[in-house]
């Protein structure tokens, strides 16, 4: 049976992770929510998640020993996963040392510790417990436009490209379209290290929703640059900076500090995540 764990299950919880060798110097019953496997009164499995706004840990799958390989924790598991897109988490990250096998397996890609969201970066699970070789995944779970610019992001299309085409067919812009007109706004406008592409990609959905088609509509003129602005903020709250140059850790336009970006794999493993977070940005400030 699955139920979520009660505060009297935390001492159990905690042995059980002692058990399976995961850190338990932060689990708290008010930090994070814990769901168990039980078996009449014995927990023989856990898992959790913490969350931050829309964005939560996975934190803590562990079996009983005597239990594992017998798809229990898989079932836990996708109860989780299901359970955190009805508390509104639009994407999941994990830090695993031992388990990477097992995610992937579940559709979780690996991406850079260092484009996290702030707020995720900043939990003791990230900050302090997991050790800088621990492998960073991440999972989109809902199935809206964010995850279907993560999905074209890692197709092989451009930041700019994934974000805008995600969102055009709500306004009104045919997708071929959306997807060539933003083909040269990459890795900071044409690799110039610029504004981020996904960042540009964001500022064409909020013109096309609110921008104004007549010269003396200035309701719309400034409803759009409001809406930039608050895109701006927030995107800023996530990942301290619009530009491509800082986000990268790079600039693109030089050589050799492109071959660092390349060699880091930053566009495979940073720019998925702010493609996602452009996107649900957007989501959440265009009504």
């Amino acid at each position: 049976m699955i139920a979520r764990a009660k505060e009297s299950d935390i001492p159990l919880i905690v042995s059980l992770l002692l058990s399976n060798n995961l850190p338990v110097e932060d689990i708290s019953y008010s930090k994070q929510v814990f769901w168990v496997y039980s078996e009449g009164t014995e927990i023989i499995a856990v898992c959790g998640i913490e969350q931050y706004g829309t964005y939560a840990l996975l934190r803590s799958l562990a079996v009983d020993k005597e239990q594992q390989n017998k798809g229990v924790g898989s079932i836990l598991y996708k109860y989780v996963v299901e359970a955190a897109s009805v508390h509104s988490v639009t994407c999941l990250f994990l830090l695993t040392t031992t388990a990477s096998g097992f995610f992937t397996k579940h559709g979780w890609i690996s991406v850079s510790r260092m484009a996290v969201p702030a707020k995720v970066q900043e939990s003791k699970e990230f900050s302090s417990i997991c050790p800088s070789s621990a492998d960073c995944m991440m999972l989109v779970p809902a199935e809206n436009n964010s995850k279907i610019a993560f999905d074209r992001y890692n197709s092989g299309f451009n930041c700019a490209q994934a974000v805008l085409s995600a969102h055009s067919g709500n306004m009104g812009l045919p997708e071929n379209i959306a997807l060539k007109m933003t083909s040269g706004l990459t890795a900071g406008i044409g690799f110039k290290g610029n504004i981020c592409g996904a960042v540009l990609g964001a500022y064409l959905v909020i013109g096309l929703k609110y921008g104004r088609e007549k010269a003396d509509d200035d309701f719309s003129k400034e409803t759009t640059y409001l809406k930039m602005r608050e895109f701006d903020n927030r995107f800023i709250y996530q990942h301290k900076s619009l530009y491509c140059c800082y986000l990268l850790k790079g600039n693109v336009s030089k050589p050799d500090e492109l071959d660092k970006i390349i060699e880091n794999g930053y566009f495979e493993k940073a720019c998925l995540v702010f493609v996602h977070s452009a996107s649900t940005i957007l989501n959440e400030i265009i009504t």
